[in-house]
């Protein structure tokens, strides 16, 4: 159904901000910025997933979830 498809998105958003926030002292200045852009869109995109029931929108932030992931993996921020 639709509203678990949000809650797992809303859980996987909420783990991606934990592992994030566990990852902040291994990161150089440079991703810093990149990491406190990348945390303000995650908390943006709880705060629509809570809100919002529309299917389109579920869709979207799961692109931009898997757009964010891979630019992390990028600067080497990925995944223990």
């Amino acid at each position: 159904s639709d509203s678990r498809r949000k809650d797992i998105l809303v859980s996987e958003l909420r783990r991606c901000r934990l592992l994030m926030a566990s990852q902040s002292r291994y990161v150089d200045t440079d991703s810093a910025a990149l990491r406190d852009t990348w945390r303000e869109g995650i908390d943006l995109m709880i705060t629509v997933s809570l809100s919002s029931d529309k299917e389109a929108e579920s869709t979207e932030l799961e692109g931009m979830m898997d757009r964010q992931r891979s630019t992390l993996q990028g600067r080497n921020c990925s995944s223990p």
